[in-house]
């Protein structure tokens, strides 16, 4: 059971805690005559006299319940909203409570009423609005009122993610929406969830992507594909790298030894080990000749060449001069910088706010910056002056 169960004297530890710092207004107690469990309040006084034979960490307001062998809930004022008469409960899940009678899984509701009866050799724990089923070894779904999307009849069914079912009969998989209408037949050796309105999918070791209507919109021909960032998916054939469109419309021909997702509109590519920047349109806008560009900070990227650093922006201008041995990553509008050992402050237009005399500094943040000069520590405001 997941009921994150705990024996009596788990709980009689946890009653002395709470009643230090309560938490909750009720909490479980059992008798140490009877061995029986109820509720009691605050101050000790009994909100539920003892009568069940076991009681289960509080989930949602409610405690599950166990008597002869029967399992429950209750609420918190101690009130029996199901009795006992299930072989097993689990802890509910926004309301939900998955039951079980006689090896068969139903559903009950925080009101006690059960709007699925147990028929199911399993239900797992609903995500995204429905519960997947399992019968007789197939599975299908339900949604969260009780209905039956979907009968049991898929060898496996993954988690929904943007509407759409990943399934799988034999060793083949396919796509089902949240109506159950099957939009791909099991062909597939693999699909991942969709993700912006696109699936990959491995059909014989090679790649490719479809749309949420099943079709496909690039060749299932390359050798790996990463997911959708920004409209636009990073493609590999042969170790050489490039990207289509949401449309499936190659922007870039695999052509770089390396690239990275869209961020901002633009993506860092690399060529013969050095670095450039394209823009949506696959144009570069930075050609590979950096030893380095890390991610962008807006509209800003950190670069290192012949191991000298500095920032350009996205047309390409150098907007810090690459002189600086190191600088940190802006946290605002001022970042620390260092040339021949020393530390001062610089804004994003390369313009020196605190001068370079300083054995270490840290970050701008807020209205400080501390630093280090012959062994003494000690802050400066904005002006380099001392505070």
């Amino acid at each position: 059971m997941n009921h994150l169960k705990l024996n009596k004297y788990v709980f009689l530890l946890f009653l002395a805690f709470a009643l230090q710092g309560k938490t909750f207004a009720q909490e479980a107690y059992s008798d140490p005559g009877t061995g029986k469990w109820g509720l009691i309040d605050d101050k000790g006084n009994f909100i539920l006299t003892p009568k069940y034979d076991k009681m289960y960490a509080p989930e949602e307001g409610y405690f599950i319940v166990e008597k002869n062998k029967k399992v429950g809930f209750i609420d918190e004022t101690g009130k029996e909203i199901l009795a006992p008469k299930y072989d097993d409960v689990f802890a509910p899940k926004e309301g939900l409570f998955i039951v079980i009678k006689n090896k068969k899984s139903g559903i009950v509701d925080e009101n006690g009423d059960e709007i699925v009866t147990p028929k199911y050799d399993k239900i797992f724990t609903h995500e995204a609005g429905y519960f997947i089923t399992v019968l007789n070894n197939k599975s299908g779904f339900i949604d969260l009122t009780g209905k039956e999307i979907l009968a049991p009849k898929y060898d496996e069914i993954f988690v929904p993610n943007e509407g759409f079912f990943v399934v799988r009969q034999g060793s083949k998989s396919g796509i089902v929406n949240q109506i159950g209408k099957e939009i791909v037949t099991p062909k597939y050796d693999q699909i991942f969830t969709y993700q912006d309105g696109l699936a990959i999918v491995i059909l014989d070791n090679k790649w490719g992507l479809i749309d949420t209507t099943g079709k496909e919109i690039t060749p299932i021909k390359y050798d790996k594909i990463y997911g959708s960032k920004e409209g636009f998916s990073l493609v590999i054939i042969d170790n050489k790298t490039g990207f289509v469109d949401r449309a499936g419309k190659e922007i870039v021909p695999p052509k770089y030894d390396d690239a990275y997702d869209f961020t901002n509109g633009f993506a860092i590519v690399v060529s013969n080990n050095k670095w450039g920047l394209i823009n949506g349109k696959g144009k570069e806008v930075v050609p590979p000749k950096y030893d380095k560009i890390f991610a962008l900070e807006g509209n800003i990227a950190q670069v290192i060449l012949k191991d000298k650093v500095g920032y350009i922006d996205t047309t390409g201008k150098e907007i810090i001069p690459l002189k600086y041995d190191s600088i940190y990553a802006f946290d605002g509008d001022y970042t620390p910088a260092s040339i021949n050992k020393k530390w001062g402050l610089i804004n994003k237009k390369g313009q020196v706010i605190i001068p370079f005399k300083y054995d270490s500094m840290t970050c701008f943040c807020g209205e400080r910056t501390d630093v280090e000069l012959n062994g003494e520590t000690f802050s400066l405001n904005i002006k380099g002056e001392r505070i």
